[in-house]
């Protein structure tokens, strides 16, 4: 639950400033030494978990919160073996005055010795903020369950092609994704754009997330252009992957399985 430095200096022009209360997901990435990992899932599942629910009662912004641990990582390979998400409406702000006055019910210890017994588990080796610009899940929190999968795709935008890269992946992209969605070959897809870390030199600008209900689903060809040529029967799927290149590149693809998640109703 480290804070994050909110810089908000990615401009995306348009597509951002429509949105009048964004959605936005804060992901804080830790290692774990071998021998605490039993203990750092536990505690996670056992404690944490419930710190978490009772301040989604406190505070209805947050829609959802889950623990998932890396299972496969593309190149290069990244720290971070487990990712905490809390997705929520606007940009968050410290709470560390509420879940203080929390712990002591919720999970029967002070905060601060939560923190400590946490710290101690497990090290903190990134945090990132992202803001949805889209999804195949509308205004819904996507409800995650225990063992579902979590395909992560880390875009680096070409220069001043933000724009042709948004539009190419809600034009193209969603409607494949949510036509996935109707067969239930995914649960759900969503688009990003990072607003933290930020600057020149990151390694990547947007990613988009594809939520499956386990690892064979994740596994099984996707048929990309059978369902292109379904929906756009005047266009091609060649064309599209062609475009793609020409707007942004795939640096990274991981892939993650949930340990836990926390929805609201």
């Amino acid at each position: 639950m480290s804070r994050l430095p909110f810089l908000l200096l990615f401009t995306v022009g348009a597509s951002l400033a429509q949105q009048t209360k964004p959605i936005v997901a804060t992901s804080t990435f830790y290692d774990v030494d071998d021998a605490n990992n039993r203990a750092f899932v536990e505690f996670s599942k056992n404690t944490t978990k419930k710190l978490v629910e009772a301040s989604m009662k406190e505070d209805p912004a947050i829609r959802t919160a889950t623990l998932s641990v890396r299972m496969y990582a593309g190149n290069p390979q990244p720290e971070g073996r487990y990712r905490f998400v809390i997705i929520r409406d606007g940009f968050p702000v410290s709470n560390a005055e509420r879940l203080a006055a929390l712990a002591p019910k919720a999970i029967g210890m002070s905060y601060d010795d939560y923190l400590k017994k946490a710290t101690s588990l497990r090290k903190t080796t990134g945090a990132s903020l992202r803001q949805r610009l889209a999804t195949t899940s509308g205004d819904k929190p996507v409800v995650l369950a225990e063992n579902d999968i979590i395909r992560t795709d880390l875009m680096k935008i070409m220069p001043d092609r933000g724009s042709d890269y948004f539009d190419f992946e809600r034009n193209d992209w969603q409607p494949m994704h949510a036509e996935r969605v109707k067969t239930g070959a995914i649960k759900s897809w969503s688009l990003w754009v990072f607003r933290s870390p930020s600057g020149a030199s990151r390694l990547y600008d947007a990613v988009t997330t594809t939520v499956y209900k386990d690892l064979e689903s994740a596994m099984a060809n996707p048929g990309y252009a059978a369902i292109y040529a379904k929906l756009f029967p005047n266009k091609t799927f060649a064309a599209v992957s062609d475009r793609g290149r020409t707007v942004r590149t795939l640096v990274r693809g991981d892939i993650w399985r949930v340990i836990w998640s926390a929805s609201r109703p």
